[in-house]
Parts: structure tokens; C-alpha cells; sequence
């Protein structure tokens, strides 16, 4: 069984080193924990996300493409990078100077150790 709080104090000890803050919401946008940002700013970047998690997977499904591994937003004061586990988001906000190798490699080892607890969470739904 997956503890909302017992999940959030990990996502606290991993929002170092340039991440400014990690968000884990389903596919459609619901927020189910965040850390380092409040919960209105996590629903609007839910919603932006999911939307466009959703648009490139349905054009890779047009062009008959593999799926997608994560997906990284460079912006004016920093990065967005997200990629999904089971029914779930994974995001991550970073500063402008944290390492693109660096990050991807948060999000993908975040994915990893989270992959068998949000599967049992989509599992129970």
C-alpha cells in the first residue's frame, strides 16, 4: 500500500541539487502528491502536462513510433522534464544550471523506484 506521506518525505530528500520541485499526478491531471510547490501551481501544471503528455503520444501513435521515454520543456529560468509510470506523471521543475544529464537521470532512477508502488496503486482502482 502506498503512504501519501511517507511518499512526499521521499520526494523531499530526492528535491536537491537544482530541483526546485518533483509533482506526481495521474495521466489526467490529479494531482496525487507534490513537494517544493504549492497545489494550485501543481494542478495548472498537471493539467498543462498530462495535455501534453497526451498530444505526443498520439502523434507517435500516428507515425507508428515507440513510445516516449520523458519528455524535457527548456524555459526562460529553467527545465520541465516528465515521463510517466504506470497511470502516473512523474515531473520535475530544475534550474536553468542543473546538468540535462543530471535531471534525466533524477526523473528515470524517480521512475524506477517508484515504478512497483503506483502500479499496486493502479492496480487497486
Amino acid at each position: 500500500m502506498l503512504k501519501l506521506r511517507a511518499l512526499t518525505r521521499y520526494l523531499e530528500r530526492v528535491k536537491t541539487d537544482g530541483v526546485q520541485s518533483i509533482m506526481i499526478f495521474s495521466s489526467e491531471g490529479v494531482p496525487l502528491t507534490q513537494c517544493g510547490v504549492d497545489l494550485n501551481t501543481c494542478k495548472t501544471t498537471a493539467a498543462i502536462v498530462s495535455n501534453v503528455w497526451s498530444l505526443y503520444q498520439r502523434h507517435l501513435a500516428v507515425i507508428e513510433s515507440d513510445t516516449m521515454q520523458d519528455v524535457v520543456v527548456e524555459m526562460a529560468n529553467g527545465r520541465l522534464v516528465f515521463t510517466k509510470v504506470a497511470n502516473f506523471i512523474i515531473c520535475l521543475t530544475t534550474t536553468k544550471d542543473m546538468s540535462l544529464g543530471l535531471t534525466r537521470a533524477k526523473v528515470n532512477l524517480l521512475a524506477e523506484n517508484l515504478q512497483e508502488p503506483l502500479f499496486s496503486l493502479t492496480a487497486n482502482d
